[in-house]
């Protein structure tokens, strides 16, 4: 049979087009499969692990996240305010030199006296502003000033950089700004309110000046994102600065209040506050900007993205070639090494060193002129919802899911050794013995986007199949002890299924060896019971047995073998937010806000139960089933109570956010909690459960 020319053509066009997309398919499955980067860290030569520990903790692993960065007025030392308070650094080595006392929860704002000798920090204490001050050389709380008639959420806030004012929009209250004027221990703070001149539909942005005479605002309009300049000190409109089509996301004074800047998803502009003249200093085609500073001098301007990424610009700078046509200034330099978002910027004073913190968990100190990197200063890391240990290694390893990444401490030192972290993809869930995580990967021509990962090879080892999980979904997964099962529920799937994998016997077929694909792992069965969505679920120790409660208030428990349930209790009144059993697997205790319950797992009999424990968030058994510990959502506390008689036996404040994890070692000997503040405690647990 004979093919004319235009056929031929056809095949050939069509040959090539499958052959392309199956050599792409192959090549994006090649480089999904490594999009991973780790970084090894030195170990520090400072104790700073043993700082500010509470009684029967040994060990802090991390030191929170961060949340703003000064430097002090020579420029010898600098501050980082993070979730557990304030560390004190050395600005040529990095190296720590104290984390200071006292009430260090959650330390939004710093700001040093004029001689260096005092700091000022702000936190937002379950409602109300508090205002700490500290001795710089002896690390001392000296007093401590609260706000207790005004006591709402703030959305975000500003901190002058001489601590005299700060400023701060309410929750649901987009349209206000209070500010609070800070004297010292003798002089009690004042507040007013600026009422904007618009509803705004999204949340604003806020600034204040240096000095705290000015304050800049953002609005959110139709095609329009006008920025507000008022004088703080009377609550006067000063000016209004229109021409932003985008949406605003920080925004910075110079030192000599003249000038605004704005960052949004594509431009840097400088702002003439008085005419309402801006410049483009710098223009990409996306990379939103987290974080801007002046230098002291005012002739330099820092940016952060999301992407890691620190740019310097020069505010006075001339547009040259490209630079011109484009309407925006020449960019001085860039620095790179960051790989999450930059999240606070800090000029040394004599203009010479950056500072720049990221959401990696990294501090890293840069020299301007030279762009060399000076130090990098791991472990401030944010939300812990992971933990495992790696017997092998006498190693800890945490997973921070909204980061992206891995980070594995030394459990002797509490150093971080290295961080893993993820693009294209991000890790939802750890297994007990830490070598295996479930990613979801974000770019797939198809619905198998769930992926089983090695952490010791690096790289996908199977992917699930048959979840038929849409784009919008949101799955929790839990491994098994023996890390042979695998169980899911999607927090948008109102009927409350429960989807089961055996994880231990990955296939591959016939394309997938030709294709160096990973193998698959197939749906083993669907467990259906809910009637509402499904909030937590748990394997027994012998991995018999799997736990799971919902907002339905049903409490089940299923047999994962057959998948038949053993036993349902309809309305056993605890909405369910943590589920652990003891180590034999014969007692299940179900936590709530309110009580605890504990239930025979073979009759599915309620056994005891207790009010009044603070917010449960996470329930284990110690290693000799005596004693039920609870981590609470509220105040970081760890408490213990009697496994019969559920009487409380003691609490143990550690913490400055909710406890999320607790792990007992391998030696039955300690404990380890893990906080949503970004941090870990290693206790003596012989210690702690006989106080």
């Amino acid at each position: 049979m004979k093919i004319s020319r235009s056929t031929f053509l056809i095949l050939l066009i069509l040959f090539i087009t499958i052959l392309a997309i199956l050599s792409l398919t192959f090549i994006a499955g090649m480089l999904l499969n490594r999009a991973s980067n780790e970084l090894t860290f030195p170990s520090s030569n400072v104790e700073y692990t043993k700082w500010q520990l509470p009684d029967g903790a040994k060990t802090r692993f991390g030191k929170g996240a961060i949340n703003d960065i000064k430097f002090s007025p020579d420029g010898t030392r600098f501050a980082v305010a993070t979730t557990i308070g304030v560390w004190m650094y050395d600005a040529k080595t990095g190296n720590e030199i104290s984390l200071l006392e006292g009430d260090r929860n959650n330390i939004l704002h710093i700001a040093f006296s004029s001689d260096g000798n005092t700091l000022k920090g702000v936190n937002h204490n379950y409602g109300y502003v508090k205002v700490m001050h500290w001795n710089t050389t002896t690390g001392k709380h000296l007093s401590s000033i609260q706000d207790t008639e005004n006591g709402k959420l703030l959305y975000t806030s500003d901190f002058s950089e001489n601590g005299m004012r700060l400023a701060g929009i309410k929750v649901r209250n987009y349209n206000e700004v209070d500010l609070w004027t800070i004297g010292d221990t003798t002089i009690p703070m004042t507040i007013s309110s600026i009422r904007m001149e618009s509803e705004s539909k999204i949340e604003p942005v806020i600034a204040l000046s240096s000095d705290g005479r000015y304050l800049a605002t953002t609005m959110s309009e139709k095609d329009n994102n006008p920025i507000q300049v008022w004088n703080a000190d009377t609550g006067e409109l000063l000016n209004i600065l229109n021409g932003n089509s985008h949406r605003i996301e920080h925004l910075a004074f110079s030192p000599d209040v003249t000038t605004l800047a704005s960052g949004d998803s594509y431009h840097i502009k400088l702002w003439d506050i008085q005419s309402n003249m801006s410049r483009v200093i710098y223009k990409s085609s996306y990379s939103s900007s987290w974080a801007l500073t002046f230098s002291p001098n005012g002739k330099l301007i820092a940016s952060g993205d999301d992407d890691g990424n620190v740019r310097i610009c020069d505010v006075n700078g001339e547009k040259q070639g490209l630079h011109s046509f484009l309407r925006q200034y020449q960019q001085k330099s860039s620095l790179k090494g960051h790989k999450n978002e930059v999240s606070a910027l800090a000029f040394s004073p004599d203009n010479k060193i950056l500072i720049s913190g990221s959401e990696d968990g990294t501090i890293r100190g840069s020299d301007v002129i030279s762009r060399n990197q000076l130090f990098v200063i791991p472990g401030h890391s944010m939300e812990i919802e992971g933990v495992a240990e790696l017997l092998e290694e006498n190693n800890l390893i945490s997973l921070h899911r909204s980061e992206r990444q891995l980070l594995r401490w030394d459990i002797n030192t509490g150093h971080q050794l290295s961080g893993t972290y993820f693009s294209g993809k991000s890790p939802e869930a750890l297994s007990h013995d830490g070598k295996t995580l479930m990613i979801e990967a974000w770019f797939t021509f198809n619905k198998n986007k769930f992926k089983l990962w090695s952490i010791p090879k690096r790289k996908i080892q199977a992917v699930l199949k048959g979840h038929n999980y849409e784009s919008s979904a949101n799955p929790d997964f839990v491994f098994s002890p023996d890390g042979k099962r695998l169980a899911s529920a999607d927090f948008y799937d109102l009927n409350g299924n429960i989807l089961m994998w055996d994880i231990d016997n990955p296939r591959r077929s016939f394309f997938q060896t030709i294709f160096f694909r990973p193998k698959s792992i197939n749906l083993t069965r669907t467990l259906s019971g809910h009637t509402d969505k499904v909030n937590s679920m748990v394997f027994s120790p012998n991995g018999k047995m799997l736990a799971s409660s919902g907002y339905d208030k049903k409490l089940c428990l299923w047999n994962v073998q057959t998948g038949e349930n053993i036993f349902m209790q309809a309305d056993h009144g605890v909405s369910g937010n943590s589920l652990v059993f003891s180590h034999d697997s014969k007692v299940l205790a179900s936590g709530s806000y309110t009580r605890i319950v504990l239930w025979d797992t073979t009759t599915g009999l309620q056994i005891n139960k207790t009010k009044g424990p603070d917010a449960v968030n996470i329930l284990q058994f110690s290693p000799d089933n005596k004693i039920l510990l609870s981590g609470t959502y509220t105040h970081g506390t760890i408490q213990l109570f009697d496994a019969q008689s559920l009487q409380l036996m003691s609490t143990h404040q550690g913490h400055s956010d909710g406890v999320v994890k607790l792990l007992f070692l391998s030696d039955r000997k300690s404990l380890v909690s893990a906080s949503e503040d970004g941090t870990m405690l290693l206790w003596d647990w012989e210690k702690i459960s006989q106080e």
